[in-house]
């Protein structure tokens, strides 16, 4: 079981990434499905607030970073329902986030799921899950280690 502490750092690990990718779309995609649900959800404005697609920053932002922080998230959102503290277990919870990263975006090919294909959205998700890996390796799991031996 997780210590007050790390289930608090793990909570953050994941909403804060998930609210950055929201709030990322919000401000520049009406597109997305995810918006068009909040939007009649929250009663919100059709409007796009950044439609400058030409710059390459913006064009960025758009259109990995809330792929990144939602693949970052679902890393640790596993990692915190499975509750499995060993580093073999880290690294199938980072197989099935990779593996449900690249199928997501497979299926978008199919229309089953609105979007577009895009391999260098799964080589971005594939950069963010690796790297919530890492860290989870070298902070979470020292620090659960470092419990049990007190």
């Amino acid at each position: 079981m997780y210590t007050r502490k790390i289930r608090i750092h793990l909570l953050y690990n994941i909403i804060i990434p998930i609210l950055i990718g929201a709030v990322i779309y919000c401000i520049t995609s009406q597109d997305v499905f995810f918006v068009k649900a909040a939007s009649t959800f929250f009663k919100l404005s059709d409007r796009t607030i950044v439609a400058d697609f030409g710059n390459l920053l913006i064009r960025f932002v758009r259109n990995y970073i809330p792929d990144m922080a939602w693949g970052y998230a679902l890393v640790f959102s596993l990692y915190a329902i499975a509750g499995d503290q060993t580093e073999k277990g880290l690294y199938t919870l980072a197989f099935i986030a990779i593996v449900f990263s690249a199928a997501i975006e497979i299926i978008q090919m199919t229309h089953i799921i609105r979007g577009t294909f895009d391999l260098w959205d799964i080589a971005a998700e594939l950069l963010t899950e690796v790297t919530a890996v890492f860290i989870i390796k070298n902070h979470f799991l020292r620090e659960v280690q470092h419990e049990k031996k007190k």
